[in-house]
């Protein structure tokens, strides 16, 4: 029941069956009258070559995906924010170097400038606005004002970082950049990109929803699975008026113009598309993988660019092989899509005679089984079964321990229990395929540090923990009342049958589980928190650190 039919305007042509076929294969679960579904196009060299939509665009109207379909693009949108800001210093309206506070004065003096490429390269330091919206108890659909949002901002009195000392993912610079254009140009990023982007490129089924209330023509609805539910989804739809860092609704027809444009620059020009794909630099003079609105990086030995998106029941995927002049865009209106998975599926239908060639490790001609992986002697495996903080993305405890001679990862943050499947001595996958391990001490040491490599290419670093044991004597006195003034929201701690409870008055109770001396780990949003004493030894309060917000204070309440 897939759908096909390309957008006006573009150039055509077509891709040998075998390739179809071979790409339909990629989405075949979603090809029925059941589930939401994606919808998927490709352009080659300028070309338009592919789109297809699989899957129903709403469940309850009986609407099938097509090209035509629009989708919330979640951070896909970012590009777009990146761009107008680009043609607006190209226009020498401002400058990069300008520092944000020159044009919002409402972000609070840190006592180090914020620059404007700070915030497109995510190395501005400043915390991102979902976490400390979740610390707030806010409901995931839930709307959110530009007032609310600068209103949050305002409320920090410190950064995760020193402007352009790291790179830290963090949203709250793209919105902040969307009220930077507006500011700047005198138009909302809504009606700025739609002048200035969208119109020029034929982009007619596009547009920055500002409004919750907005009707999107064509809009597929978002779903995540529900086994309680007759259909087996319920809806999963974003609320909020806030763009920048998202709120883009698009199709993959018109995906294919912007696609094109990056080897045209009808719109922009080389200096924009130069701009765009310049990457960031810190203070020590590394260079990060994140441009504009868009990421380096490579699969199998091929250079990429592009981004990904994920918001609600929304995904979004967008990429680019600039070496082989190939585009792959993929839209989709369900949470479990797994689209980084599948876009590198295409690739590989599509390139994979140019990409590396993979080789499965084996350790001294021992057979190397996909789904069991390498045999591994059980004292090899018990020097790996012990607890690690997650670090560079700052939170989640992990617990690795043996179960019938088989390592299995328990992820605190999250409750999840996946088994690793060995393949070599010191690299584990988990069994899901969303990352893998990589042990770096040597067979005979105890293994202290470790890197955890997700299934995008991204990296973070593993730590040993001197596990911590408390009493329950000594558990008792964290027991209280907190608040944080920079969230403006209480969290109460009690101790329930030995085990340190957090309660809020909007989200369900959330367990402490000991870590290191004084911390502990727990589920999103907080992760890890580390409590606070005076010189006395009373304990005066917590710091939570929960992936891109760190070190938020809540203070004891006498």
């Amino acid at each position: 029941m897939c759908f096909y039919t390309v957008s006006q305007g573009l150039d055509q042509i077509e891709l040998p069956d075998s390739i179809v076929k071979a790409i339909d294969s990629v989405f075949a679960e979603f090809n029925n009258i059941r589930s939401p579904g994606s919808a998927v196009g490709i352009v080659k060299d300028g070309n338009f070559v592919f789109a297809r939509g699989y899957g129903m665009a709403s469940l309850e109207h009986d609407l099938i995906i097509t090209p035509h379909s629009a989708f919330y693009a979640a951070s896909v949108s970012k590009q777009f924010t990146a761009f107008a800001v680009a043609l607006l210093a190209n226009k020498g309206k401002l400058t990069l170097e300008d520092d944000i506070r020159t044009w919002i004065p409402e972000v609070p003096d840190f006592g180090s400038s914020i620059k404007i490429r700070h915030l497109l390269h995510h190395t501005s330091g400043l915390r991102d606005y979902f976490g400390l919206l979740n610390l707030r108890g806010w409901p995931m659909d839930g709307p959110v004002t530009e007032s609310e949002f600068l209103n949050l901002v305002r409320n920090q009195r410190n950064l995760n970082f020193s402007p352009g000392s790291q790179y830290l993912y963090s949203n709250t610079g793209y919105v902040l950049l969307s009220i930077l254009v507006k500011r700047v140009s005198g138009q909302s990023l809504r009606d700025f990109a739609q002048s200035e982007i969208f119109e020029p490129l034929g982009m007619s089924q596009t547009k920055f929803r500002d409004d919750h209330t907005m009707l999107i023509k064509n809009r597929s609805l978002a779903y995540t699975p529900d086994s309680e539910s007759e259909t087996g989804y319920s809806l999963s739809m974003p609320g909020f008026d806030v763009i920048g860092d998202g709120g883009l609704y698009t199709t993959v027809n018109d995906l294919a113009r912007w696609a094109k444009n990056f080897d045209s620059q009808k719109v922009g020009g080389a200096r924009v598309a130069d701009m765009m794909l310049k990457r960031g630099i810190l203070t020590s003079g590394d260079t990060t993988s994140y441009a504009m609105g868009l990421s380096h990086f490579s699969h199998r030995g091929l250079p990429m660019v592009g981004h990904g998106g994920s918001y609600a029941g929304y995904r979004a995927n967008f990429v680019r092989f600039p070496n082989h002049g190939f585009s792959i865009f993929i839209l989709s209106n369900r949470s479990n899509a797994e689209l980084t998975r599948r876009t590198m599926e295409i690739a590989e239908i599509l390139l994979g005679e140019y990409m590396e060639q993979i080789e499965m490790p084996s350790n001294a001609g021992i057979q190397n089984n996909e789904k069991e992986g390498i045999k591994l002697e059980r004292t090899l495996l018990e020097q790996y079964s012990d607890t690690y903080w997650r670090v560079e993305d700052v939170g989640a405890l992990l617990h690795l321990s043996l179960n019938n001679d088989r390592l299995v990862l328990n992820d605190v943050s999250s409750s999840r229990t996946t088994p690793l499947i060995p393949i070599s001595d010191s690299i584990f996958r988990l069994e899901d395929g969303r990352a893998k391990i990589i042990f770096k001490s040597g067979v005979d040491e105890v293994a202290k540090k470790a890197v955890w490599e997700g299934d995008g290419g991204w990296k973070t670093s593993l730590r040993l923990i001197n596990k911590w044991n408390p009493d329950k004597q000594t558990i008792r006195k964290f027991e209280g009342l907190y608040f944080s003034p920079e969230v403006e929201t209480f969290y109460e701690i009690v101790l329930e049958e030995n085990q340190l409870i957090t309660r809020h008055h909007r989200r369900e109770d959330l367990p402490l589980t000991p870590a290191e001396k004084d911390g502990f780990g727990s589920a999103y949003p907080l992760m890890k928190v580390q409590f606070q004493r005076d010189r006395n030894g009373k304990i005066t309060g917590f710091l939570v650190s929960a992936g891109r917000v760190q070190d938020i204070l809540f203070e004891k309440q006498e």
